[in-house]
């Protein structure tokens, strides 16, 4: 089955399947094609987004889940979005790095922030960030 992968930047890829290819198949071969990890690959064939579990037949996990059964026939084509990471990891020159480090000061400001401050916080929704605590002792 040969199906077209368009990215929002307008790059196209033509991906070939062999026999009854699977949604896990079809985002492997993505992964290759454009070096996007699975994880931050959503694949939309008409308005719909293919991943997630509404698509997933009782009993099968998603990724064995039969492309055909989530109607992608041959010559389809499906857009590629991707999800960008919600944190970054940079070195000390500011660096992106592609693993994750531990970093215990940042660990201990965080369960800090945990106990400390969860319970009656009134800053809860997406987009309030880390500050520095100037003199705290972490």
């Amino acid at each position: 089955m040969l199906v077209k992968v368009v990215s929002l930047s307008g790059d196209t890829h033509c991906i070939e399947l062999p026999g009854t290819p699977t949604i896990g198949h079809l985002h492997a071969e993505v992964a290759l094609k454009t070096n996007v990890p699975v994880r931050r690959q959503r694949l939309l064939h008409n308005s719909t987004v293919l991943s997630g579990e509404s698509h997933e037949p009782p009993g099968m996990p998603y990724h064995d889940t039969v492309l055909t059964d989530l109607g992608v026939v041959p010559d389809t084509v499906l857009q590629l979005a991707v999800v960008p990471p919600a944190w970054l990891w940079a070195n000390t020159e500011g660096q992106v790095v592609d693993c994750y480090r531990r970093v215990p000061q940042l660990e201990a400001l965080l369960e800090w922030v945990a106990d400390s401050q969860s319970d009656d916080t009134e800053t809860e929704e997406e987009g309030h960030g880390v500050i520095r605590i100037i003199g705290a002792d972490f």
